[in-house]
């Protein structure tokens, strides 16, 4: 085991027997856990090390803890719709001795960035209905379904339609249930993203967290495919983690692996999809974490 390792999994496990980080601790573990990253990168970490790195963490990576949550992965895939709600609703362990491991997890920039990318949703519903009352809507990998249920809850009157299309059978049942006095307004697509082709045309077409998945050229043809649905006027608006995502070294300790772009990045490939460069543009919630291009059909 390199140095770098056994130092690391020494710090992990005695702040493991004091209960989790403390807040005073939380820098402290982000350098140690960036350390870590960099060792990797240069490729001083074998596949033991890291074993014996998540060893130290002992129950602090199990299903009880957030960042458990994501290295288990339950459902067998990374950023799943009850990771997402986790995120979402801030969710602490039951256990006592693993709190402070999650309000770590929540205190750090991406987590902040998910939630907000919920509020810049609806920030996006506020103005759409403002401006067409009836607007049709598209969510591409809706997951928990909660950024519709919650807007919903603040607008319960809104005569919006919305398709949401998800693979993940489970994230649909989740989904409809948290949703249930809203279904006459909601349909939930059992559909893979690479193949379904949208029958209706959309005013806006939401994707938060599903094209950082891609490669570039995987995003160039979904987004291409998606464009052909929006309607006259409409936008498509998709987000994407930054390179320079402060947390990227921890989410990928935890095997949470993105596709991080530049604003730069993201501009040609929404130009390449078919979005002309005068009906496109990228902003980003307060963190800065995640960007998001805004691609308009004139």
């Amino acid at each position: 085991m390199d140095s770098a390792s056994r130092a690391f999994a020494a710090f992990v496990r005695d702040m493991v027997d004091r209960g989790g980080p403390k807040l005073t601790e939380h820098e402290e573990l982000t350098t140690w856990i960036r350390r870590f990253d960099s060792a990797k990168r240069q490729g001083c970490v074998t596949s033991a090390d890291e074993t014996d790195v998540f060893a130290a963490f002992g129950d602090a990576f199990s299903l009880d803890t957030v960042q458990g949550f994501a290295f288990r992965k339950p459902y067998g895939y990374a950023g799943d719709f009850e990771m997402i709600d986790r995120i979402y609703t801030s969710w602490m362990s039951s256990r006592p001795d693993l709190i402070a491991w999650d309000q770590y997890f929540h205190a750090q920039a991406a987590p902040a960035a998910v939630r907000n990318r919920k509020a810049y949703f609806h920030r996006l519903l506020d103005e759409l209905i403002h401006r067409l009352p009836d607007a049709r809507v598209l969510n591409l990998g809706s997951g928990p379904g909660r950024g519709i249920y919650e807007w919903f809850e603040r607008n319960p009157n809104a005569a919006i339609k919305v398709d949401c299309i998800e693979r993940d059978q489970r994230a649909i049942e989740y989904a409809r249930n948290l949703n249930k006095p809203y279904l006459e307004r909601i349909t939930f697509l059992h559909q893979d993203v690479f193949k379904t082709r949208p029958d209706h045309k959309y005013d806006l077409i939401w994707a938060a967290g599903l094209f950082d998945y891609f490669r570039d050229r995987t995003f160039v043809l979904v987004a291409r495919r998606m464009l052909a649905s929006l309607a006259t006027g409409g936008e498509i608006v998709i987000g994407n983690f930054a390179v320079g995502n402060p947390t990227q070294a921890y989410m990928e300790l935890g095997r949470w692996c993105l596709n991080h772009r530049t604003e730069a990045q993201l501009r040609d490939l929404i130009m390449a999809a078919g979005v002309e460069s005068r009906a496109l543009r990228v902003a980003a919630e307060a963190e800065g974490v995640n960007l998001f291009a805004h691609g308009s059909r004139p």
